[in-house]
């Protein structure tokens, strides 16, 4: 089977950034199976804005399958991901993350009239990224209200965050970047597997900055009611095609254990 997420061919701006949160705000987010990566009580946001001409169909598991797109101009998906790991039936522990919520500029595009069954994680939404004499703007306007974003920053030079939890900047980008792998677990509390999403850069980023978040406000962020998040480290690149492959399946590791109660939020899985 093989399912792939190709980001548009030609070079285009992208955007990561990586926030802390207490753990205790956000397991409750991760299927049976997945657990938080962890630095003391601290867990991760990933949210990336990225360019994208194609999206998997649900059990990748993002849910909108794009048939057409404009070819001059690109269309930009802004995805929420937590850092978490795994542990297979082989007692391997696999790193990767965990797709939250998705938001997906519908401009021009036309959605798959059928759609596959399966939690749903991508929405539609208007989304603007701009970058002009240094600066990034960022304005998302999610249809369903739950993940509109504004946000501004500027082209800064590499530096460990203000009240950072890391001891170094070499240690935060260890710990925080390279991230190839995309998990979601299938099946129920006595066969449950692992199915692992592989990111294959096929393409190098033509430039690549620091950025400085001058303002920043995610709503999703209020809807989760996360008080504490805090920037850990942001960058800006301009990327050449990128494509997720379902690289492998694997059975997870049976342990006895109870479910974390699920907060219901509309959009989010």
């Amino acid at each position: 089977m093989s399912l792939t997420s190709t980001l548009c061919d030609r070079a285009a701006d992208c955007v990561e950034l990586f926030y802390r949160t207490p753990a205790s705000s956000v397991a409750h987010l991760l299927p049976e199976g997945l657990e938080l990566v962890l630095r003391g009580r601290w867990a991760f946001w990933s949210i990336t804005v990225c360019p994208i001409e194609k999206l998997p169909p649900d059990s990748l598991p993002p849910a909108l399958d794009v048939l057409e797109k404009p070819s001059e101009s690109a269309v930009y998906q802004v995805a929420y991901r937590l850092l978490v790991q795994a542990m297979t039936h082989r007692a391997d522990v696999r790193r990767g993350l965990y797709l939250v919520r998705g938001d997906v500029d519908d401009g021009g595009l036309t959605m798959a009239r059928e759609r596959v069954s399966g939690p749903r994680r991508e929405h539609p939404a208007e989304i603007r990224l701009a970058v002009q004499h240094g600066e990034v703007a960022l304005d998302v306007k999610s249809h369903d209200g739950v993940s509109d974003v504004r946000a501004r920053m500027l082209m800064s030079s590499s530096r460990l965050a203000d009240g950072s939890c890391f001891p170094t900047l070499m240690d935060a980008r260890e710990f925080l970047d390279h991230k190839p792998y995309l998990f979601t677990v299938a099946g129920n509390a006595n066969h449950r597997s692992l199915q692992i999403a592989e990111r294959e850069p096929s393409g190098l980023s033509r430039q690549q900055a620091s950025i400085a978040v001058d303002s920043a406000a995610f709503n999703l962020f209020a809807q989760l009611e996360q008080t504490e998040v805090e920037l850990e480290r942001a960058t800006w690149s301009q990327s050449m095609t990128c494509r997720w492959r379902v690289s492998q399946t694997e059975k997870l590791l049976e342990q006895a254990s109870t479910p974390s109660p699920a907060v219901a939020l509309p959009g989010v899985a």
